[in-house]
């Protein structure tokens, strides 16, 4: 806003569209030609706002949300009010844990925080059995209430396309955190739908080293306003021309091509798995190889316990960061983060399941 005024695009005689606007200070109603109204003013954001044509009519507008585009969204500018977009990527359920009487918080994915309800449950369940045989008549055991809450991640894209007239607008990726979230919110949302997401809130990433520069991510979350539409209709011509692509397998024969930082989905045989236990990690590396023969190491971490009965088993890993390609051992290198899924005999994504059975098809032969 402080821009457009300094660069002469809004001045004094300009019309604002203005969307969720909200009065500060004093929440009575005055007049702003009141000499008590200094402490009451409106507070408006640039996300939420736009300039006018000169020649339209003053009061309540016909379309009165403000729809933007990734491209147009300021990262300190405030509420957007309403976004029409492309779900590209979907990210797991993450659990986040606030230890009571402290502010130390530990995360989990949704394997782990399922592993810790079931030991608290044998452990209640081990007590009670533990009073009955001492002769104890049994209590009714409650842990302490956990404070627990979960969220995940998402990509999009705009489903409209940057029109012709602005050809130095391109097109834009933002991640989306959704806080306060569960499951049914998790299975609500499937990538290639469109959506209208109405009031998030941009927000700066305070670690941005794994960051793609190139694609210039902006970073959105939801707040207690933040509200869904589904939207049936999707025209495929449209889609095609944002930036949603659907999920593939990427070979491992083929990562000579890729960037590095790239995420990818692969289905591999496991030929070899190192386990290591650190301080307060369990390290995993991974020797795999497909049917293009590319070797691939691949690096999993796990706070709780490792994944055991991989060797010789074909799996279908998501979400995995490609690193590096190592020329002297003609190995690739990836790394598995917080997003990156493991399947191997759960409910598996037909494309993944396509994959894995090619895989299967190739050590038979």
């Amino acid at each position: 806003m402080e821009r457009a005024i300094e660069n002469g695009k809004l001045t004094i005689g300009s019309k604002l569209s203005i969307c969720g606007a909200q009065l500060s200070g004093d929440s009575q109603p005055r007049s702003p030609l009141s000499t008590s109204s200094k402490d009451t003013y409106l507070s408006i954001t640039t996300n939420a706002s736009r300039i006018a044509s000169w020649d339209t009519k003053l009061g309540y507008q016909r379309h009165r949300l403000v729809f933007r585009s990734l491209s147009t969204i300021y990262e300190n500018g405030g509420l957007v009010t309403a976004l029409d977009v492309i779900v590209c990527r979907k990210y797991p359920l993450m659990y986040t844990e606030t230890l009571p009487g402290s502010k130390k918080k530990i995360k989990r994915t949704a394997r782990e925080e399922e592993d810790v309800r079931k030991r608290m449950e044998t452990e209640i369940h081990q007590s009670m059995i533990d009073e009955e045989q001492s002769g104890w008549a049994p209590r009714f055991h409650e842990h302490e209430d956990r404070i627990v809450s979960a969220h995940f991640k998402m990509q999009l894209c705009d489903y409209h396309s940057p029109s012709l007239s602005r050809k130095n607008i391109q097109q834009k990726m933002a991640s989306l955190l959704l806080l306060n979230a569960n499951e049914l919110n998790h299975m609500d949302i499937h990538e290639g739908s469109r959506y209208r997401i109405f009031f998030t809130m941009p927000y700066t990433l305070l670690d941005k080293s794994n960051n793609n520069k190139a694609t210039s991510i902006l970073y959105l979350k939801t707040t207690h306003k933040t509200r869904w539409e589904n939207v049936s209709h999707v025209d495929e011509e449209k889609l095609k021309s944002t930036l949603y692509i659907p999920r593939f397998i990427t070979t491992t024969g083929s990562l000579d091509t890729l960037e590095k930082g790239s995420e990818i989905d692969i289905a591999v045989l496991v030929l070899h798995v190192h386990t290591q236990e650190g301080r307060t990690l369990w390290y995993q590396t991974l020797l795999v190889v497909d049917p293009s023969g590319g070797l691939c190491q691949v690096k999993l971490k796990s706070p709780h316990r490792p994944v055991n009965g991989l060797e010789g088993q074909v799996i279908g890993l998501t979400n995995v960061i490609y690193e590096a390609h190592d020329p002297k051992y003609t190995i690739h290198h990836l790394r598995a983060n917080d997003h990156s899924e493991i399947f191997i005999k759960q409910k598996i994504p037909s494309y993944m399941q396509q994959a894995i059975l090619h895989v299967r098809q190739w050590i038979q032969k």
